[in-house]
């Protein structure tokens, strides 16, 4: 695990951090006028270059009004989480458009579309983390605090926000769009949870002692290097150390479930899944629909091994056995119904409904107790509970959109048949 990546070679240099986002409005102010004055002035683009411009300049003169922090330039960190983050926002640009073009959908637009939807992603992503760890944030500034960190889930419903505002700025619709910008989440996950395992945060429950070695080698978590000069150790030493009597001197955290590779493994085979299906596909937001309820299911099951603290907990607060058990009924019937009427040959769409309910009897089995004093209560952790909304939905609105794609198939072939006949 390596929190920091490298250091950039640079001379010393304080920065003054509120220079930063002066630095960014700037960049969007010639933004501006470069849209202004080209020969087709595109005012559309100019004023959300402007916008992002006030928001800029909105963050140095209310939030970063003194000018006493600042940053030592020389061998300035790159940090992993970071770096894996800019780096699926690159893949997910070139992945999108791609797949946008080949669509048919307007190129210039899906762009723009692309970059807000990013931006309103972060914002999310950050709102949903500040809501589950309010005990955190006992001032304003602390809000802006780069030492705690983002929810995934809270980034999907912020991009999908962002997305729905700007496509109706344009008049365009949202589900087209969805089906090409999931595979970019899908990627997305599976390159943002290794910066995740890079740092160490997101970590799973401790693993049992008979666990395979290599799993205990990977769930390993280190207390940082006086190079990283972070001051503690990566979250679950951290954590390890409060909670669970490791002691200071420990140079590892106790093995840990790696989720955080685990989640990666499930972004790389949704991306797959979800290619694959696009060939597939018979109406818009079909593959949008898919990425939510697989996403949703996948994230619910990796949730029960998390351990992490910041993850936040809603009611009801019920045995361990019979609350997980019962929302995986809840996925398999919601797939059943829904999400299963993607699959045209009857035989396979049989045994996979049949395959849907097998996490239940496993988690279960895994989950049982000894007896019934020995049963642990737990509560849905937050992603817990917007993969169960969100499933729903996405189970409803498959089903909806199902529907009408077959009636008018329906209807379409019977328009054929009449037309042959009378001609």
């Amino acid at each position: 695990m390596r929190p920091i990546l490298f250091h950039l070679p640079l001379p010393h240099f304080n920065l003054p951090i509120t220079w930063i986002p002066l630095f960014f409005a700037f960049l969007f102010a010639l933004v501006v006028l470069h849209k202004l004055l080209s020969k087709k002035k595109n005012y559309k683009e100019a004023s959300l270059a402007g916008a992002f411009m006030a928001l800029c300049l909105f963050i140095r003169f209310t939030i970063l009004r003194e000018n006493t922090t600042t940053v030592d330039l020389a061998n300035f960190p790159i940090y992993s989480y970071g770096a894996m983050l800019l780096l699926s926002f690159i893949l997910g640009w070139f992945l999108t458009l791609g797949l946008a073009t080949r669509d048919g959908l307007p190129k210039r637009i899906m762009a723009n579309n692309y970059i807000f939807t990013a931006v309103a992603a972060i914002i999310g992503a950050r709102l949903l983390y500040v809501l589950t760890n309010l005990q955190q944030f006992n001032t304003f500034s602390s809000l802006f605090s780069s030492s705690s960190g983002l929810v995934a889930y809270g980034g999907f419903l912020g991009g999908l926000a962002g997305s729905i505002l700007f496509l109706r700025y344009y008049k365009l619709p949202l589900l087209p769009w969805g089906d090409v910008v999931v595979p970019s989440l899908a990627s997305g996950l599976m390159i943002t949870r290794i910066g995740c395992y890079l740092f160490g945060c997101d970590f799973g429950l401790p693993l049992s002692e008979n666990s395979p070695a290599i799993l205990r080698k990977l769930g390993s978590f280190p207390h940082w290097p006086a190079e990283f000069a972070l001051g503690r150790g990566a979250p679950a030493w951290l954590q390890h150390v409060q909670q669970r009597g490791l002691p200071m001197s420990a140079t590892y955290s106790l093995p840990v479930h790696p989720t955080q590779l685990y989640e990666s493994l499930a972004g790389a085979g949704l991306l797959i899944l979800l290619l694959v299906a696009r060939k597939y596909q018979r109406f818009s937001g079909q593959v949008f629909f898919l990425f939510i309820f697989t996403y949703g299911m996948a994230r619910y099951i990796l949730e029960i091994v998390r351990d992490d603290a910041a993850r936040g907990s809603l009611l009801p607060s019920l045995p361990e056995h019979v609350l997980h058990p019962l929302a995986l009924v809840f996925f398999a019937i919601v797939f059943v119904v829904g999400i299963s009427k993607a699959i045209t040959n009857r035989n396979i769409r049989r045994i996979i409904q049949i395959v849907v309910f097998i996490p239940v009897i496993v988690v279960l089995l895994i989950l049982a107790p000894e007896n019934s004093t020995a049963a642990v209560y737990v509560q849905l952790s937050t992603s817990q509970f917007i993969a169960l909304l969100s499933a729903l939905a996405s189970g409803v609105a498959f089903k909806i959109e199902d529907s009408r794609a077959r009636t008018k198939s329906i209807l379409s072939s019977e328009k054929d048949r009449i037309d042959a006949h009378s001609f």
